[in-house]
């Protein structure tokens, strides 16, 4: 037990070292309504999102009022011009939200997340969705 215990301790502190050692991008958001980041449900709030280097695929968003917060695995992709600001894209169905994507300021690389089954189920029942992007600052 002991063992164990010593691994995920030197586990934990090395991630943690690489994580700031990255350079990450921390965005402040405004999100006035809840929603889904992975299977994660997260109330109507403001946010922190801190995005490592976006190419490692990890996100970490936490909620200023520490209401909730999360990390999460992301695939990176990436678009022809960089955003001025920061974004979030949200997919919303049936009036729910889900974290699409996160752009990154001045950045061609963004993080989008997978679709969590529940997502998946709507598209697989002929669901589009709206689209809503929320510009983030730093």
């Amino acid at each position: 037990m002991t063992n164990k215990l010593l691994i995920l301790s030197i586990f934990a502190a090395m991630s943690t070292a690489s994580i700031h050692a990255q350079d990450a991008t921390k965005l402040k958001v405004n999100v006035p309504f809840s929603f889904h980041v992975g299977q994660t449900a997260m109330p109507a709030g403001i946010y922190t999102v801190q995005n490592g280097k976006v190419a490692n695929g990890i996100l970490t968003m936490q909620s200023d009022s520490g209401a909730g917060g999360v990390h999460i695995g992301t695939i990176p992709n990436s678009a022809s011009r960089p955003p001025v600001s920061g974004k979030l894209v949200f997919h919303k169905y049936e009036g729910e939200y889900f974290l699409s994507e996160v752009w990154t300021p001045n950045s061609t690389t963004i993080a989008t997340l997978r679709k969590t089954p529940k997502e998946a189920e709507l598209v697989a029942k002929g669901k589009n969705p709206d689209q809503t992007i929320l510009v983030a600052r730093r």
